[in-house]
């Protein structure tokens, strides 16, 4: 299972419709995704293909759990609350949780440090 940042769901719909990438993945993304997506200045095609993969089949949505939460607040202090969340959700995922697909070198820094493999670039894309 590969965990999907919002950056790097964001970059694929930039170089087109990210799901023939991800077809043959099992994909998890947090709920934090839909929120960040709504806030983030996008061309309305962008936003339309990062939707389109969060609401595919085969992709896992992850709730902000109470779990979650408190494990977001006992986060590295290099990390801010959004990174902290999307931390602590792949690690409640446990191990089937094989890459942390993201753009963003704190963040990543941070998943190696817990034993989770980042991904930066993910999946042959460029930045």
């Amino acid at each position: 299972m590969i965990y999907l940042h919002t950056s790097t769901l964001v970059r694929l719909a930039r170089c087109g419709d990210p799901r023939p990438v991800l077809r043959d993945c099992l994909v998890a993304v947090s709920e934090l995704s839909r929120a960040e997506l709504a806030g983030a200045q996008l061309p309305p095609e962008v936003r339309r293909r990062a939707h389109a993969v969060l609401d595919a089949v085969g992709v896992l949505e992850v709730s902000v759990s109470e779990l979650i939460r408190e494990l977001a607040e006992s986060r590295p202090e290099a990390l801010d609350a959004d990174q902290a969340v999307h931390l602590a959700t792949v690690l409640s995922l446990g191990t089937g949780v094989t890459a942390f697909a993201c753009d963003d070198p704190v963040l990543a820094a941070a998943l190696t440090e817990c034993g989770v493999p980042a991904v930066v670039p993910p999946l042959g894309v460029p930045r």
